[in-house]
């Protein structure tokens, strides 16, 4: 007699009411718009000005012309890792500051679980410029998500200075991009995740969330650029599956999915 053994797994999911005991992990780039310049602009970010370091404009503000320094000196330009755009700024001459640049994006106005973590993931490319190809470049990238648990308005930032119209109440560290093992003129790719309660913020007081990224070049001849890639988000579905083999027994699995939330619950085998 063939014997039949249901399994159902449950994913985690906004409205099923079933209670998760892991943190959620949430990627934010479907949330921020333009996140990854596929409108072929900046619209949507603001470039700040922390310091007289920091340029008040990219000109122009995606796809800069820049040929990484290579032993060939081959004239290859620089291309977007993922999409059509990226940003980017160059550093020639050993003279004035070394340049950097920041993209902020507006702010949002978001509502997320309790123990919701959030993350990004970024691309980076850093390299000399023809002909200057040693020694090797040096230049930063530095992340940060953070947000506000006060309502009302969405806050604003100043472009000339970096401030913003709020205090920032949830305001992590900024996180490093970590160059190891990615050559001078090639993009490397990230992933950073920060965690509201680790620093004593409750995720679901949030009311709203902002995203920063500042390339920084620390001598002369180089270039930094960076891009964002979008993720895209699983779909609110119901996958219902029969596996049904002659002489095996039939699984039933029940899946959700959710952008951002993986995790399921198992429950007990019925047999019959």
């Amino acid at each position: 007699m063939k014997r039949v053994i249901i399994f159902a797994f449950l994913a985690i999911l906004n409205g099923f009411g079933v209670p998760n005991a892991q943190a959620e992990t949430l990627d934010v780039s479907p949330l921020f718009s333009n996140i990854g310049f596929e409108s072929g602009n900046l619209n949507g970010w603001k470039v700040t000005r922390p310091n007289n370091n920091y340029v008040a404009s990219l000109s122009p503000a995606v796809n800069p012309s820049i040929d990484p320094a290579d032993p060939a000196n081959n004239p290859t330009l620089l291309s977007p890792p993922n999409g059509s755009f990226f940003t980017g700024l160059k550093r020639p001459g050993d003279y004035g500051p070394d340049l950097s640049y920041k993209l902020v994006h507006e702010a949002i106005s978001v509502s997320v679980p309790a123990d919701t973590k959030f993350q990004v993931n970024v691309f980076a490319n850093r390299g000399r410029l023809e002909p200057f190809d040693t020694p090797g470049a040096t230049g930063t990238v530095l992340v940060r998500i953070f947000g506000w648990t006060t309502g009302g308005t969405v806050p604003s930032v100043n472009p000339s200075n970096d401030n913003w119209s709020r205090t920032i109440n949830w305001n992590p560290s900024a996180q490093s991009f970590d160059f190891a093992g990615v050559p001078d003129g090639t993009w490397g790719q990230r992933s950073f995740v920060f965690d509201p309660s680790a620093d004593g913020v409750n995720p679901a007081d949030l009311k709203s969330l902002s995203l920063s990224v500042a390339a920084q070049n620390h001598n002369h001849d180089q270039y930094i650029a960076i891009d964002i890639p979008i993720e895209t988000p699983l779909p609110d579905s119901v996958i219902l599956g029969l596996e049904d083999r002659e002489g095996a027994d039939s699984f039933l699995v029940l899946e959700g999915f959710k952008a951002g939330r993986t995790s399921r619950a198992n429950l007990d085998p019925i047999s019959f």
